[in-house]
């Protein structure tokens, strides 16, 4: 094995100034290594070994024994610098379990996409006062919109939230029902919705009902029952009964809150309705009305 070394002029105790040849490999993984030597400015007078390229082609920097093709020194801080500006750069560098992929200024960007650098299809960029950029380097989406995707093949876009996660409410009850045994619609009050993909739907009620009492405690309980494409659902059935009061010709209301019901729906139309009967002392019901979230799947 040998090499080649290079005086440094005017130095007489320990003139090299580099070394480049060709040695053992003392790892015992390759054969042999090219190695490159240069003088450090501490301690004075020492070579040190600066870069390597071993039997299998895997270079070192600063890395005696590559393990893969490009290897550097196991060191914090700047690793690889694609443009320099001045003291910053456009680069790599690593931290403490932190992997740094970096602009020189705050008002440069990082793109993603494919081609070349002059003809660049970009898809995605993130900017650099931390904006997320898709589809070009403009589309950043504007205040509180959320970032949807369109399936696999369709690039992602912006959109407002309410495009995604809809409330809604069906119409209102026309006008009182005063209930009996026998069940009824309650009129007005059926919900459509028609979904373009599979999309859950969240429905919570709010009702108040009355009963006017002549003498005494006037107890009263009624039922509703949720129907989707006129078929009842048979987890949604709830009884309400009203709060029990004395006295004369009083008119006394229970407001009342219930669900919530869960619907997973295919692509279509579908047609919530809502049937409602007395169970006890015939009740009047003042008010009803169904309160959806729907959810894309």
């Amino acid at each position: 094995m040998g090499g080649i070394t290079w005086a440094q002029h005017n130095v007489v105790a320990n003139p090299r100034a580099g070394f480049l040849g060709c040695v053992l490999d003392p790892f015992g993984t390759s054969g042999s290594r090219l190695v490159f030597y240069t003088r450090s400015s501490a301690p004075a007078n020492l070579l040190t070994e600066k870069k390597t390229i071993n039997g299998n082609g895997h270079v070192g920097i600063g890395q005696p024994n590559p393990t893969y093709p490009l290897n550097f020194a196991n060191t914090l801080g700047d690793k690889v610098a694609l443009f320099v500006n001045g003291s910053n750069n456009y680069g790599l560098g690593i931290q403490s379990g932190l992997l740094q992929i970096h602009t020189s200024a705050s008002n440069e960007d990082i793109a993603f996409g494919y081609g070349s650098s002059g003809a660049l299809t970009e898809r995605f960029r993130i900017k650099g006062n931390g904006a997320l950029a898709v589809g070009g380097a403009g589309n950043t989406g504007t205040s509180k919109q959320i970032l949807m995707s369109n399936g696999n093949g369709t690039a992602p876009t912006w959109t407002a939230a309410n495009n995604i996660v809809k409330y809604e409410a069906d119409p209102a009850l026309s006008g009182e029902v005063g209930l009996t045994s026998t069940f009824v619609e309650l009129l007005g009050t059926a919900y459509t919705v028609t979904v373009t993909v599979p999309t859950r739907v969240i429905l919570l009620y709010k009702s108040d009902m009355y009963k006017i009492c002549s003498l005494g405690e006037c107890p009263s309980k009624w039922q509703f029952s949720v129907y989707l494409n006129n078929s009842p659902f048979s987890a949604s059935h709830y009884q309400i009964a009203g709060q029990n009061y004395g006295g004369e010709a009083a008119n006394y209301g229970t407001f009342s809150t219930n669900g919530p019901d869960y619907f997973d729906l295919p692509v279509g139309t579908h047609t919530f309705t809502f049937q409602g009967g007395a169970l006890f002392n015939n009740p009047t019901i003042s008010r009803f009305q169904a309160m959806a979230t729907l959810i894309p799947l």
